[in-house]
């Protein structure tokens, strides 16, 4: 942190002030503190949608409504989120009417008639609450690296161990910011936060008794990190701070490369500088008037001339009506003590008013207690309760930075109603020689602007802009208090199975298509196939078609015939070669009988045959030989056989079978007798 300066920072203030100075003290690069490199680099600052959700950012059109349920009036703020810009489409504040506050049977009829209004000709909107923060706790979470399906139990028994709560009474979640590098060791950092049950179910009746649907509910300080992934309030800076100063407190919350990384409340705020003002409020002074002379009427000024006149000799002065004049003239009285007028101290309504009014320049009437008081004075009234402000963004800043580990802060954007004075932002600058600004999203050049235009008074249009923060809220960039952890972890799972479902339908859909590639290329090369063939036929001539096919048919049936009639005709003059040529020399064959059966265009059909089936192929055609083998000694049998083996082998003949067989003659001279039946093939 930058030194503090020896003067005072009432003194600083009120010099700002006199000279005009709008220049922040923080951009001087002579007084500027070097930015300290730490070992710490965050590698995933900012999550995009597909990794919690499975989704990229928005690209499609959809009104978002952020509201904001304050103790006196309702702010709303719409916003058309098209292209991923967001356009500013409405805002209102409106105050509540008498018996329509917050709890009140009047209330949802109040809150659905200023949405409606909000988003009108918009369909259904998206409706985005702001809870309160006075008992939410936040802080961050380091664990080391883990499986993906991990991670959430992880850091939930991490932020547990690290806090003592009632998950009964109290909600607990956490956002996974990505990993960083602490002390050399990689590290999964998250952002754990709690909040009463009771305070968000008191949002959320208040919304769904209106008939309206809740799609989300953040924090403030949750709501500032969306601003700041969301547009340049950082001006570039890798770590940004927020300051808002609040009526009875104030919230400093550190933001790293977007990321909410710390987040703190203080016990100095608006009524701080109330309750100071009127302990130094000074009522104005009045002198009394005068007294009147007493003896004096008959004293005349010329008798006075008269006794000064430079021309009247000493000598002939007369002393009797000098020292008569003398004797008339009373004696001078005592001048009374100042009377201090006996006006009413400062209540804290005027004591606030009147700050709000020196601060923001805004009139103040002239018979209001302390309306005397100009900028300078006030200031000087409240100058401890400044200095206890700046003391505790320091010490805040220097434990970040020093405990924390982290950059030192190169930018604070300013919110709250009394931060909205540039005295107040030069003031912080200085004492902080850190540059500042103001968090005011509804500025031109923040959003686009859709015939709607914001307030042209700096400190109105700060008053919303927590609620626009609401308006550029989704479950990718704002942590959701209805869309809890179990519920990221549910549809990170279910996102993945849809994923291995659709990788499945894919990979099964890529080989359908290999498959018809390939069964559209091998039909390809049938179809040129065929139509080489279609080619070679019409090549042909006469053309080949039906009634030349059966003439050829017809042609091939009668040649047929005629072979197989020229086959049965000398089927007897084959048989006879073809035993002969089978017949050896030492079997001397004795008679030959051929059983073939009635020729083919003579053969009756046989009962139980269809019409027209040839009998003739039925009958059986028999060769008998009749033989004798008379040489060969006792080897007559192995003859007989391998005569019949020659017989088995021929295509003529099948199936020889002897029928008869004996010996004949003496032993010496005996021979072999046989008889053999043998089968005709056709």
């Amino acid at each position: 942190m930058a030194t503090r300066s020896e003067n005072s920072s009432t003194e600083r203030l009120l010099q700002t002030i006199r000279e005009g100075s709008t220049v922040h003290a923080a951009s001087d690069d002579a007084t500027r503190q070097p930015t300290r490199q730490t070992s710490r680099d965050v590698k995933a600052s900012v999550p995009t949608r597909d990794t919690r959700k499975g989704l990229l950012p928005t690209k499609g059109k959809g009104i978002i409504v952020g509201l904001d349920i304050a103790h006196d009036c309702l702010r709303i703020v719409s916003m058309e989120r098209s292209g991923g810009r967001h356009v500013l489409r409405s805002f209102r504040e409106a105050q509540y009417p008498p018996q329509s506050g917050p709890g009140t049977p009047g209330f949802p009829e109040f809150l659905r008639t200023q949405v409606n209004a909000a988003s009108a000709g918009s369909g259904k909107p998206e409706v985005w609450a702001l809870v309160p923060t006075a008992e939410a706790d936040l802080w961050r979470v380091r664990v080391p690296r883990v499986p993906k399906k991990r991670e959430s139990e992880t850091i939930y028994w991490a932020a547990r161990r690290d806090k003592q709560l009632n998950e009964a009474e109290t909600l607990l979640d956490f956002e996974i910011q990505g990993e960083v590098i602490d002390k050399g060791v990689p590290k999964l950092q998250a952002l754990a936060y709690t909040i009463p049950h009771a305070a968000l179910r008191r949002i959320r009746d208040l919304v769904e008794g209106a008939g309206l649907t809740l799609t989300g509910a953040t924090i403030p300080p949750l709501a500032l990190q969306t601003a700041c992934r969301t547009t340049g309030i950082t001006h570039g800076a890798a770590t940004a701070a927020s300051v808002f100063i609040g009526r009875n407190w104030s919230r400093i919350d550190i933001f790293d490369h977007g990321n909410l990384v710390m987040s703190r409340g203080i016990k100095a705020g608006l009524g701080s500088m109330v309750d100071e003002l009127q302990a130094n409020y000074t009522p104005p002074t009045v002198q009394p008037p005068a007294p009147e002379p007493v003896g004096m009427e008959d004293a005349e000024v010329p008798l006075l001339e008269l006794e000064l006149e430079p021309e009247t000799e000493p000598a002939e002065i007369e002393i009797a009506p000098i020292l008569e004049l003398e004797t008339a003239q009373p004696a001078t009285p005592a001048q009374p003590e100042p009377v201090r007028e006996a006006a009413p101290t400062l209540t804290p309504d005027q004591a606030r008013d009147l700050i709000m009014a020196r601060l923001l320049g805004t009139p103040i009437g002239a018979d209001v207690p302390g309306a005397e008081m100009d900028a300078d004075a006030l200031l000087t009234a409240i100058s401890s309760a400044l200095d206890r402000l700046v003391r505790q963004i320091e010490r805040t800043f220097e434990h970040y930075v020093n405990t924390e580990g982290g950059d030192p802060v190169g930018h604070i954007f300013l919110s709250g109603q009394v931060a909205a004075s540039a005295p107040m932002k030069n003031f912080l600058a200085t004492q902080l020689n850190i540059e500042c600004g103001f968090f005011d999203p509804l500025a031109a050049g923040e959003v686009a602007l859709q015939g709607v235009t914001p307030p042209s008074d700096l400190a109105e249009r700060m008053t919303f802009n927590i609620t626009a923060a609401l308006a550029m809220s989704d479950n990718a960039h704002t942590p959701n208090l209805l869309f809890t952890y179990k519920d990221k972890q549910k549809a990170w799972q279910s996102a993945r199975q849809t994923r291995m479902v659709y990788s499945s339908f894919l990979g099964a859909a890529a080989l359908l298509v290999g498959l018809f590639a390939w069964q559209t290329g091998v039909a390809s090369s049938e179809q040129a196939h065929l139509d080489a063939i279609n080619a070679e036929i019409a090549a042909y001539a006469p053309p080949v078609d039906e009634q030349l096919l059966l003439k050829l048919a017809s042609q091939v049936q009668t040649k047929q015939r005629n072979l197989k009639a020229l086959a049965e005709k000398y089927e007897g003059l084959a048989v006879l070669s073809e035993v002969s040529k089978l017949t050896p020399s030492n079997i001397r064959l004795t008679k030959l009988d051929l059983e073939i059966g009635r020729p083919s265009d003579t053969a009756k059909p046989a009962k139980g045959k269809a019409r027209g089936h040839n009998a003739a192929i039925d009958e059986p055609r028999l060769l008998i030989l009749e033989g004798r083998i008379t040489q060969g000694g006792d080897a007559k049998d192995s003859i007989l056989a391998s005569y019949i083996v020659k017989l088995q082998n021929s295509p003529l003949f099948a199936d020889p079978m002897i029928h008869s067989r004996e010996a004949i003659g003496p032993a010496a001279e005996s021979g072999l007798h046989f008889i053999l039946h043998v089968n005709v093939q056709r």
